[in-house]
Formats: structure tokens, C-alpha cells, sequence
């Protein structure tokens, strides 16, 4: 029987222009995660935010093409920095009625001076009523008293389609956020002139996370009555400086369908084990590993626990066979354990209580590197990249020179160049002036590898003016005495 060979050539040619969906994605590809962005006003201009705008904006400008596809990714998270930013961004969407609709995430990151709260109120009000699809809002304010944002004037969205919250209880009324029926999940983080917070019912809330960046008692929000009966996912996390927190009576009452959980600071009485015993359904736990090696794996069980990730300083460890070799020894305190990852803690101020759940230990791994984000994701750690010159500099303290540092300060500031550096050359020694940040100074005050010799000349200069200005003031009081 003959056999039918059927040859196929190809050809290839060029092409008019890429695909709308493949141009999307490359152009999505060059920009960081949105996670990783923070908009804040109090950043310079040389953030990984602005970096990421001006990107995305110098993509629209290049053709048409580039503009059509370019323009839904410039548009879909937008930010108010400046007050005066609400008249100008509902002008612009009256100019151009594609551009209202593209609008998914509206964050509201500024101080409002009170002469400024009708234009905020004017301006949030056509901007509601501009953006039919906004689905997450993040509204983070800083208002004198007796000025408060009332929540309603978001009401219209409330009823439509919001469902990703996120807020900072600073002069905010929050009782409007009973209107939220759609509500999926929840960010709050207090301060210290948090509001009375009510009771409220959110029969759809999935996720709820809470961050304290004060002082005060910070069990205020976990003792309030909220009705969540479909919560999953739970983070409850402080920042330094705060005080302890109860969790204990929360869990009770909602840690029965709670798959993820995520605890960032020191318990008051209650230990770990206690609180996973109240969530039988548990397959996710999200904790800090402080300064022990051991925990809290060592001190805890539970039987459908697949994953943990550990709040960390990951620079000490050797990270995969750490994480395999825990994972490994604990196997009969976690029957079903799939993954134990180290996540570095000085991500937290990036990321925020969700990272854990945005970046899974299933996914591929991967690095992003852009400019102000450099960030290295596998299945056992995810950290930044960005610190590792400050390795170096670890190694060169522990290397002895932290001795020379001594040997500066005991002598009183005086001529060290060569306990710090090989060369006797003075003109490779040059001085930068206080006034010059790194991202101002120019080329001629750097060398590039040459940055811990200028290090210790900089250092030596701030000594020389202290014991200067201690000998003046020493001068100056003994004088007094002497008048005396």
C-alpha cells in the first residue's frame, strides 16, 4: 500500500501590524505588576510609580496603533495625587467619552486642605458618574477635623459594581459601607483618629484585611460585630510600634469557612495553635518567622495546611534547602503540606497584607526588573533583588571594618584615609556635598566601584564637623562657667 506524504512549506512575510492582543501583552510586559506600584504622593518622582506612568504614556505617543492599545492600559488604574486633580480628570473624560469607561481601579491618595472640600466633592461627583465600570477603590486621605469623606457620595458605585474596597479610617465615615452589596473584599488601615466604627453586614465579602500603622489598642476593629458569612481569606497585620493585638474572639466567630489566614504581629495571649484549631477548613497560613529558625513550624499542626509562607529577612538563609529541608522534617505535623515559602518582610511596605495570595507558590517562576522593582519570585522565596549591595556591605562589616569605624570615632574624626582604602592618591577622593542626592548628583561624583571608599570619606567628613561643633559648644559652655 503507498503511504501519501503531503509536504506543507511555509512562508513567512512580514506583517502589516502586530495583533491588538499581542501588542496588549508586550506593552503589559513592560510596565511592573500593579502590586509592586505605589502612587503615594510623599514618593519622589523617580518611583517605580511615576517611572511606570511616564513608560506607559511614551507608549500611546508612538502611532495609532500603539495609542489604541496603549491607552486602555494607561487608563485602567488611575490616581489622584493632588486635590486640584478632580475638576481636571472629569474635563478629560468629557473630551474623549472612550476614555470614562476604561476607568476599572480610582485610588484618592492626598491631603485635603479645608478650603478644598467642595472642589473634592464637586469633583468626585462627576467622576462617578463618568466611570460606569470602576470595580476597586482605594481612597487613602489625610483630613483636618472636623472635615470627614463621607462614603456616600460614592453611592451610585457602591450599588453598581464595586467590589474590591480599600481605605484608611482617617476622618472617613464608614457607615455608608453598608451600601456595598457587591463588596467581594476589604482593606482598612487605621490611625490614630480612627472613627466609631458600627456594626455591619456584608453577606459577600470573601476577603478582609486590616493593617495598623498606629499606637493605640489595636483590637478596636477585631472586637466590632461584623456579619461576614462567606469570609475565606483573613489577614490581620501591624506595623512596628503598635500594640499588641486579640484575634482570638474574631476567629471564633468567623474562622469556621476561612481557607486563607494571615497573622503579621505579636499575639497577646492566645498562641498560634489555638487559633488553627478554629479553622478546621484551613489550607493557607501566612505568619511572621521572626528571629527563630524553628518558628512556627516546630509549634504548630493542623491537618489540611498545603501552605505556608514565612515573614522574613531572607538574606541569611539558603533559601531552597532551608524551605525543603523544613518542609521535609514537619511532614507529620502537616498531613497534606504542598509548599513552604520564604517571603522577604521588607516586601510588606510594597505589597501589603495581599501579596501572599497575588503572587501563588504554584505559579512560574519568574523576576521582574524594572526600574525601582526588582523582585525574584519561585516556589520557595519571593524577594526583592534590589538589596543586594547591601550584602556587600554586610560582608565588608563583618570583614573588619566596622574596627576602623572605631578607630575613627576614638581618635575624633581624624586623618583614617588609609584604614579604609588602599590608594594614596588624594584626587580619587572627591567630596559630595550634602545637598546632592544620589539621583541628583552628576557622573564626576561617582566612580561606580568606588562606592564604599566614598562611603567612609563621607562618614569621616561627619565626624570631623561633629567633634568640631562638640568642641565649640564645649568651648562656649566652660566660658559661661568662667563668667560665672
Amino acid at each position: 500500500m503507498p503511504i501519501l506524504i503531503v509536504v506543507i512549506q511555509v512562508s513567512h512575510g512580514p506583517i502589516s501590524h502586530l495583533p491588538f492582543e499581542l501588542l496588549h501583552l508586550i506593552l503589559e510586559f513592560t510596565i511592573p505588576p500593579r502590586l509592586f506600584l505605589d502612587p503615594s504622593f510623599s514618593l519622589s518622582p523617580h518611583s517605580a510609580w511615576s517611572h511606570a506612568t511616564r513608560q506607559l504614556k511614551a507608549h500611546v505617543l508612538v502611532c495609532k496603533l500603539w495609542w489604541d492599545v496603549g491607552i486602555d492600559l494607561l487608563y485602567q488604574d488611575i490616581t489622584i495625587r493632588r486635590v486640584d486633580q478632580t475638576p481636571a480628570l472629569p474635563r478629560t473624560l468629557k473630551l474623549n467619552t472612550r476614555l470614562g469607561p476604561l476607568i476599572r481601579t480610582f485610588r484618592v491618595h492626598c491631603y485635603i486642605p479645608p478650603s478644598f472640600m467642595p472642589m473634592l466633592c464637586d469633583g468626585l461627583s462627576e467622576i462617578r458618574n463618568l466611570c460606569p465600570n470602576i470595580v476597586r477603590l482605594v481612597i487613602n486621605l489625610e483630613i483636618e477635623s472636623p472635615y470627614f469623606l463621607d462614603l456616600e457620595w460614592f453611592s451610585d458605585l457602591f450599588y453598581l459594581a464595586i467590589a474590591d474596597l480599600e481605605l484608611s479610617l482617617d476622618r472617613v465615615e464608614i457607615a455608608p459601607l453598608a451600601l456595598c452589596s457587591h463588596l467581594r473584599s476589604l482593606t482598612i488601615h487605621t490611625t490614630d483618629r480612627t472613627v466609631t466604627i458600627p456594626p455591619l453586614v456584608f453577606d459577600r465579602l470573601e476577603e478582609f484585611n486590616c493593617v495598623w500603622h498606629s499606637r493605640m489598642e489595636s483590637d478596636i476593629l477585631i472586637h466590632t460585630t461584623w456579619a461576614m458569612p462567606s469570609l475565606k481569606q483573613l489577614s490581620l497585620c501591624k506595623f512596628a510600634g503598635c500594640k499588641q493585638f486579640r484575634c482570638l474572639p474574631f476567629i471564633q466567630s468567623h474562622g469556621k469557612n476561612l481557607i486563607s489566614l494571615g497573622l503579621r504581629g505579636k499575639l497577646v495571649t492566645e498562641t498560634l495553635q489555638d487559633i488553627l484549631s478554629l479553622c478546621p477548613s484551613l489550607r493557607r497560613l501566612v505568619v511572621d518567622m521572626s528571629h527563630h529558625s524553628s518558628f512556627p513550624l516546630a509549634l504548630i499542626s493542623h491537618p489540611t495546611l498545603e501552605y505556608i509562607d514565612l515573614w522574613a529577612n531572607p538574606h541569611h538563609l539558603d533559601l531552597q534547602s532551608w524551605t525543603e529541608s523544613t518542609l521535609a522534617s514537619h511532614k507529620r505535623f502537616f498531613p497534606a503540606p504542598r509548599n513552604v515559602r520564604i517571603i522577604d518582610e521588607a516586601l510588606f511596605s510594597v505589597g501589603g497584607p495581599r501579596l501572599p495570595i497575588a503572587i501563588s507558590p504554584d505559579g512560574p517562576e519568574g523576576r521582574w526588573d524594572h526600574s525601582g522593582v526588582s523582585i525574584f519570585h519561585s516556589s520557595f522565596c519571593l524577594v526583592r533583588n534590589d538589596m543586594d549591595h547591601l550584602e556587600s556591605y554586610y560582608e565588608a562589616i563583618k570583614a573588619g571594618y566596622e574596627d576602623n569605624l572605631h578607630a575613627m570615632i576614638e581618635s575624633g574624626g581624624g586623618d583614617n584615609k588609609d584604614a579604609a582604602v588602599d590608594s594614596d592618591d588624594p584626587e580619587d577622593y572627591k567630596w559630595l556635598p550634602g545637598s546632592h542626592t544620589p539621583s541628583e548628583a552628576s557622573e564626576e561624583y561617582y566612580s561606580g566601584s568606588d562606592w564604599e571608599e566614598e562611603y567612609w570619606m563621607s562618614l569621616e567628613s561627619a565626624l570631623e564637623h561633629f567633634t568640631r561643633r562638640q568642641t565649640a559648644v564645649y568651648a562656649g559652655s566652660t566660658g559661661d562657667e568662667s563668667d560665672d
